[in-house]
């Protein structure tokens, strides 16, 4: 697909990385998801649950438990975004949209 591919990354995070390349004569970058990362969070978002289960029975009835509720609201709103988080297609849908508007 590209014409150029610097497997190097010029810039990283904890869910992909930037390359540079070559594409249609033009450079671009290139956002690549790293290697295994849904996987990943699936198997963290399972162990987060289950550490929040036990924190929860352990702490029932007493004012931690409170505080737990906050933790479990936070667990369940990343695993509900992080799909989108994932999709550099979405993000790509989300650039378009704005080179449009602006």
């Amino acid at each position: 697909v590209f014409e150029r591919f610097d497997w190097a990354p010029v810039a990283a995070a904890s869910l992909g990385q930037v390359h540079r390349a070559s594409y249609q004569g033009e450079e671009v970058a290139v956002k690549v998801l790293r290697p295994g990362v849904e996987r990943r969070v699936r198997r963290d978002l399972a162990a987060a649950g289950r550490l929040l289960d036990f924190a929860e029975r352990r702490f029932a009835g007493r004012p931690a438990a409170r505080h737990l509720q906050g933790v479990r609201a936070a667990v369940d709103e990343f695993a509900r975004r992080v799909g989108d988080e994932v999709d550099f297609r979405r993000e790509a849908e989300n650039a378009r949209e704005m080179r449009a508007h602006f």
